[in-house]
């Protein structure tokens, strides 16, 4: 999408209706601009590997695991018996990686609004007042809303990041944030997650300088769900779906992560190649 981007000189504009958590939200990475609705939900910037043992269920159901295999780690997540302690080191070194390199890409494409956020503001000015505090989320805040001033805030910046005394921890930089925080609607604005709300027709044609919708085609892109679609593959579709393609891929069976990831990456490169076409037929100028 970057590549396209700069080849036609064309900017992304992430518009988020439902959720853009996890991999979605790896994907709307590339946008220049995240732009989400007043519930929508983003980020999640971690990456997890369901798991089940069923082993000792399957043995008193009489259940007989007959896998062959070749490759000494070929199994690894196998549910029909005990994991070993080199496959959880194993992958754990596998989600940890992972993990690096999705932390690595929220932080070149959001880390320096991140870091200036509203949100890692007020956490850094609980710090100071309250270094030794563990839990000073409540207290901290009612000081906030009562001298905004004093916390270099005004009134309206002070209510709106109220939802942050719910929090669990206190985040006071950027790789704070990167451990599976959610955050909804207004709340990814103030944490630097996204940057407006707002929706799409409105923004575009305020962009554009368009006076009404007539000014402006948007194309729509068809999703292509290939021969895997009918068997469980509409959830890339989704909003959220792009999580199957960093999750999928640690699952226990490796080929059936494997086809997913294939046909979320031939999804996208379909999608890409259909943008460029459409970019000609409309002479470059920015659309959807």
């Amino acid at each position: 999408m970057k590549r396209l981007s700069a080849k036609n000189d064309v900017p992304i504009y992430v518009f988020v209706e439902d959720v853009a958590a996890s991999g979605g939200y790896l994907i709307s990475c590339a946008a220049d601009e995240i732009i989400v609705d007043p519930s929508s939900v983003v980020g999640n910037v971690g990456v997890i590997r369901p798991s089940v043992g069923i082993h000792k269920l399957a043995e008193n159901w009489g259940v007989t695991n007959t896998t062959r295999k070749s490759g000494e780690r070929k199994e690894l997540g196998a549910m029909l018996r005990p994991e070993t302690k080199d496959e959880k080191k194993r992958t754990d070194s596998l989600l940890r990686q992972l993990h690096r390199e999705f932390k690595g890409v929220v932080r070149e494409s959001r880390g320096a609004k991140i870091e200036k956020s509203l949100l890692l503001k007020l956490f850094r000015g609980m710090q100071q007042e309250y270094p030794y505090a563990e839990e000073g989320h409540s207290a901290f805040l009612s000081e906030v809303a009562a001298d905004p001033a004093k916390f270099d805030m005004t009134s309206e910046q002070a209510s709106a990041i109220g939802w942050a005394s719910a929090m669990t921890h206190a985040p006071t930089d950027v790789e704070s944030l990167l451990e599976g925080d959610v955050f909804v609607g207004e709340q990814a604005v103030h944490a630097g997650f996204a940057d407006r709300v707002g929706h799409l027709k409105p923004i575009m044609l305020e962009k554009l300088n368009a006076g009404k919708d007539d000014d402006v085609k948007f194309v729509k892109v068809p999703s292509w769900r290939g021969w895997f679609g009918g068997f469980g593959g509409a959830s890339m579709e989704s909003s959220g779906g792009g999580c199957v393609l960093g999750d999928a891929m640690m699952g226990a069976v490796s080929d059936f992560g494997e086809s997913i990831g294939r046909g979320a990456v031939g999804a996208t490169l379909r999608a890409a190649e259909e943008e460029e076409a459409a970019a000609a037929s409309y002479g470059g100028r920015a659309r959807l």
